[in-house]
């Protein structure tokens, strides 16, 4: 038996011309919402908004001071957080903060005989105290390392309370817990946590509930997590504030925000009007006015993204802003913080913050390397929002701005701030990652999806990507490890280039042959992806036919019972790609599993068919075809083959009317 094998089909092959698609067409919008009359993109809005997250942290000057000590062997594996009582006294005249902080904990392997407790060098421990005294405790690099009274075993309760105190003579930085004026704060993502207090600080480690009590000048008001329990005055000029949450809560989440606030409330009414849950609002009062106009959304954005995603996670205790120093957005849990400015205040950001109450505080990425957990839904989110408020039109303006074009790869192999806080590709692309996981599931399967994850054994948990993978192949049925291998682990996005060729069948109706070739030269250099194209047959009706291109150039043929009129790819911006449309010159048809096997000895005949040209010259430019058998100018192999074997070989055909 005789094979044969072409590998490359069209050796030559110009174009007569080239048109770009861009995916911006010309619309006709009546009146445009105040979102999208912006003179900056949303992407450079991100940028604006998230990006001195980076800038910041990166100005730390303990942040080199821990690059340079030699840093212990992390050991915190060996017990897991279940509680936290948190007393803290906050001096605003000399910038000092005394705190005490009760860890309760479970030991997860025998013979646990002591912990590491994340913690700031320069902070000053006064002492550990077990329930039957104080116990030993030393100190490396950010550890605090507590030797418990006795050794235990795997699920065995232990206990200890850090009195401590920070001193007000270091340069702690823009993060962590910042006095400035009246204005006092804290954002601790994504380890910060222990320039202030003593804990996990890690993301795959929640606590099942929070005290909180934080003492303050009566001038004062805190804004924290979960409920307000009760307000004590002690004296002439301080008061506690006690807060308490019952749910699930990673440290970087837990958030203080003092200042003298004006606060007004709110209420959201859910569950067919049967249920209602208080929303809070500290704004500085310069501004109260902006607060009352541009955070009066938020009891429709819970309404919205309930109904998408699921029963808003923490309906047992509140929502709420409180304005922070920092010039941005910060998820903290039942409270988020925001910048006091026009941008941070407005719709977009509060939207943002408000879905990640579901991404990134109900689940939580494990780890800072899968940081797009967070980020990407939560702006994913925002093009939801959209979508819900005013249709596909501007949904699709939301997602066209943040189409991210450079290199890198969404997962954060670097896991300082410098590695997890890119915008682009942690918040942009990888809300491009939703939204095509959407196109390739389909509206169902897509709203099936994030019921599952919403209603995982994730749920107050943490995830990383191969969870929120396996979660969705389970709900839905379908295979997806090729789909975030490429675009979670891998760069840029594809290039295609596509031409289609139409033409009368024997049999009536429409042949449809259509051409697509990848022309990226980065990693991967193949994206697999399901496309969908437009068939046009110039009437009312259409229809949206579904191929998977997963191949560097890709011949398809088609038949259709009517004439087609046009064909478009991709008509619905699902895949976030470069695409050109090219004129249709000379082609090769045939695919090489098309051209048949022979048997030594026995007559051959097969055809190499092109569509472009009148007539050709063919030639074999690489590799021999069986001995006895030939091709002529109309790609015509025939003859009787003398040998056996595989055989490979390259033909090129030139249209004798243009020489090309």
């Amino acid at each position: 038996m005789i094979r044969m094998r072409i590998i490359v089909l069209v050796a030559l092959v110009l174009l007569a011309s080239v048109v770009t698609v861009t995916g911006d067409q010309a619309l006709e919008i009546e009146s445009v919402p105040a979102e999208f009359t912006d003179s900056l993109t949303f992407a450079q809005l991100h940028q604006l908004v998230w990006g001195p997250k980076m800038a910041a942290l990166q100005d730390q000057k303990f942040l080199a001071d821990q690059q340079v000590r030699a840093l212990p062997l992390n050991t915190q594996t060996n017990y897991d957080v279940t509680f936290y009582d948190i007393d803290i006294r906050v001096d605003d005249t000399t910038e000092t903060l005394f705190g005490s902080v009760g860890i309760f904990a479970l030991a997860v392997e025998d013979g646990v005989s002591e912990v590491q407790v994340d913690l700031d060098y320069r902070i000053i421990v006064d002492s550990v105290v077990g329930p039957g005294g104080a116990l030993a405790y030393s100190r490396e690099g950010d550890y605090l390392i507590v030797t418990l009274d006795n050794p235990r075993q795997q699920g065995e309760p232990f206990q200890f309370s850090v009195y401590y105190e920070r001193p007000p003579d270091q340069d702690w930085g823009y993060w962590g817990f910042v006095f400035s004026g009246w204005n006092i704060s804290t954002w601790s993502q994504p380890t910060f946590a222990r320039t202030w207090w003593p804990c996990k600080d890690r993301p795959d480690d929640k606590a099942d509930s929070l005290y909180i009590a934080i003492t303050v000048d009566t001038l004062f008001y805190v804004a924290s997590n979960g409920l307000l329990d009760s307000t004590v005055t002690f004296g002439d000029n301080a008061h506690t504030f006690h807060y308490s949450t019952r749910y699930p809560i990673a440290s970087y989440l837990f958030s203080v925000s003092i200042s003298d606030f004006v606060v007004w409330d709110a209420k959201w009414v859910f569950n067919n009007d049967q249920d209602t849950m208080p929303i809070v609002y500290a704004v500085y009062p310069s501004m109260y006015g902006l607060s009352l106009e541009n955070q009066a959304i938020v009891p429709e954005a819970l309404t919205i993204f309930s109904n998408e995603f699921g029963l808003y996670p923490f309906a047992d205790e509140k929502y709420g802003h409180a304005n922070f120093n920092a010039g941005a957005g910060m998820e903290h849990q039942t409270m988020t913080s925001l910048s006091a400015d026009e941008i941070c205040m407005g719709t977009w950001v509060v939207v943002h913050e408000l879905a990640h109450q579901w991404w990134g505080d109900m689940i939580t990425c494990r780890s800072w390397h899968h940081m797009w957990l967070n980020e990407g839904w939560a702006t994913y989110s925002e093009a939801i929002y959209f979508l819900e408020k005013h249709g596909w039109v501007y949904y699709n303006m939301y997602m066209n701005e943040i189409a991210y074009e450079r290199g890198g790869t969404i997962y954060c192999a670097d896991t300082t701030v410098n590695g997890i806080f890119r915008v682009g590709l942690v918040y942009d692309k990888a809300a491009w990652v939703v939204h095509m996981l959407r196109g390739v599931l389909g509206e169902e399967l897509f709203s099936t999806a994030i019921d599952a994850y919403y209603n995982s054994e994730l749920r107050y948990g943490s995830a990383t990507t191969e969870d929120f993978r396996d979660i969705v192949e389970s709900a839905t049925g379908v295979e997806l490890d090729w789909f975030f291998q490429q675009w979670i682990y891998g760069s840029y996005r594809p290039s295609y280039n596509y031409s289609v060729y139409l033409e009368p069948s024997d049999t009536g109706g429409c042949d449809l042959f259509i051409f697509i070739e990848q022309l990226q030269t980065t990693d991967p250099q193949v994206f697999s992806m399901p496309v969908d194209f437009y068939i046009d047959y110039n009437t009312e009706q259409g229809d949206t036919i579904v191929l998977f291109v997963d191949e560097r150039q890709e011949m398809f043929k088609l038949h259709f019972d009517q004439m087609v009129w046009s064909v478009e790819m991709d008509p619905a911006n699902w895949i976030l790609k470069y695409l050109t449309k090219e004129h249709w010159s000379i082609r090769i048809v045939t695919t090489p599993n098309e051209l048949s096997d022979g048997t030594q000895g026995d007559d051959y005949l097969d055809t190499i068919e092109t569509r472009g040209a009148a007539s050709t010259t063919v030639s074999v430019t690489a590799g021999t075809l069986p001995v006895g058998l030939t091709i002529n100018n109309a790609g015509v192999i025939g003859g009787v083959p003398l040998e056996t074997g595989l055989y490979t070989f390259t033909v090129r055909f030139v249209d004798d009317a243009s020489g090309r």
